[in-house]
C-alpha cells in the first residue's frame, strides 16, 4: 500500500512539473520565422526622395507627382504583431495636394506579414474604411474639419478613399527590436513616391 502511494505522488509530481513547463499558449503561436516579429511598434515614414525635383521639370516625372491628386510626404503610427503573421495598425499621415493643401488623414488598418529565415520579408496593408478623420491644415478645401484647431467644427470623415493598399519589403533586427520599412507599391496613395522608414518597439 506504501508504495503506492508514493507512485501515486510521484507521478502527480511530475505531471504538475509537465504543466509548468509548457509554453503558454500565447507564446506557442509566437514560434517560426514570423514569431520574431511580435508586440507594439512605433513608426515613422518619409519618402525615399523629394519629389520637388520631379516637378521642376514635368517632362520627367516618373513618380506622376504632376498629374496625382496629392502625394503622402510623412506619416506616423503604431501597429501591433500577433508574432502569426496578423498585424493591426493606426496611422497618421500628412499628405500635400496640387492644389496647394496639405491634409492630415488619419486611418486604421490591418495587415500580414512574412518573414524569411534571415529575417527579410514583405508586409502589406489595407485601409479601413472610411478613414477616421481627413483634416485641413493649411487650406479649408476638400475636407470637413474647417480647422484642425477647431475640433467643434469636425465631423468623421465618410468621403472618397483617401488611402489604398499598400505593400513593403521590411527587415527586422531582434537585438534592438527595429524594423526597416521600404514602400514597394501603394494603391489611391497619390503619386508614387515611395515611403521608407523604421519603427521600434515598445
Amino acid at each position: 500500500m506504501k508504495t503506492i502511494r508514493v507512485s501515486g505522488i510521484a507521478l502527480s509530481m511530475v505531471a504538475l512539473l509537465l504543466v509548468a513547463m509548457a509554453p503558454p499558449a500565447s507564446a506557442a503561436s509566437c514560434s517560426g520565422n514570423n514569431g520574431k516579429l511580435k508586440g507594439t511598434y512605433a513608426f515613422r515614414l518619409s519618402p525615399a526622395k523629394g519629389f520637388d525635383a520631379d516637378l521642376a521639370n514635368s517632362s520627367t516625372d516618373p513618380g506622376n507627382v504632376g498629374g496625382a491628386q496629392r502625394q503622402d510626404v510623412l506619416r506616423v503610427g503604431v501597429f501591433t504583431s500577433d508574432c502569426a503573421g496578423n498585424l493591426t495598425g493606426h496611422t497618421l499621415a500628412t499628405t500635400d495636394t496640387n492644389n496647394g493643401d496639405t491634409w492630415l488623414i488619419d486611418f486604421n488598418w490591418t495587415g500580414t506579414y512574412t518573414l524569411n529565415s534571415d529575417l527579410t520579408g514583405t508586409l502589406t496593408i489595407t485601409p479601413t474604411h472610411p478613414e477616421n478623420s481627413c483634416t485641413a491644415e493649411t487650406s479649408d478645401t476638400g475636407c470637413l474639419c474647417a480647422s484642425p484647431f477647431n475640433t467643434s467644427s469636425c465631423t468623421p470623415y465618410t468621403g472618397s478613399i483617401e488611402e489604398g493598399a499598400e505593400s513593403y519589403s521590411i527587415s527586422v533586427s531582434t537585438t534592438n527590436g527595429r524594423v526597416q520599412l521600404s514602400e514597394t507599391d501603394n494603391t489611391s496613395g497619390g503619386a508614387k513616391i515611395f515611403l521608407v522608414g523604421e519603427a521600434t518597439r515598445q
